[in-house]
């Protein structure tokens, strides 16, 4: 799957394109959770995301994932008035936060493996660097990296 957005008006004047759920939390207490209706990254980002997956025989697969992101500085905490007030492409701001990410992640499940219980064994890898470009400056600058290991195994009844 390949998806590009561009903007798309998320916050506008006297419209509110953000949701706001609140989940309840251990006794009385309220955890709220904020969301862009539509887009996950709001409207001020440009994202590319290539998805491809193989399949092998016996219950396997493998999965590539490559993602790129472009964001500027309109988020959930931007007043209407200031997200009105950029008439501008798509990221907005002086500086554009970049993402890039790298998933590699497999999967093998065994089905009956212990009895009637089958067995599904997860495994990822991600690669994740971002970087800050100054457009007054055109410079890149604040290289940051990361990698995440993700392991999971399931027994299914």
């Amino acid at each position: 799957m390949k998806e590009i957005v561009y903007s798309a008006m998320y916050r506008r004047k006297n419209v509110d394109f953000i949701t706001f759920q609140q989940y309840h939390g251990n006794d009385t207490s309220f955890i709220t959770h904020i969301d862009y209706l539509g887009f996950e990254y709001g409207r001020d980002a440009q994202v590319l995301q290539l998805d491809m997956v193989y399949r092998l025989p016996k219950n396997r697969n493998i999965a590539l994932q490559l993602f790129y992101m472009r964001h500027g500085e309109v988020d959930f905490l931007t007043s209407h008035a200031d997200a009105n007030s950029h008439t501008g492409a798509t990221p907005s701001g002086d500086i554009v936060a970049e993402t890039y990410k790298v998933s590699i992640s497999g999967e093998y499940s065994i089905d009956n493996g212990i009895s009637f219980v089958d067995i599904r064994i997860w495994a990822n890898q991600n690669l994740i660097g971002m970087r800050d470009y100054t457009k007054s400056t055109r410079r890149y600058n604040d290289l940051r990296s990361d990698t995440q290991h993700t392991l999971r195994f399931s027994l299914i009844i």
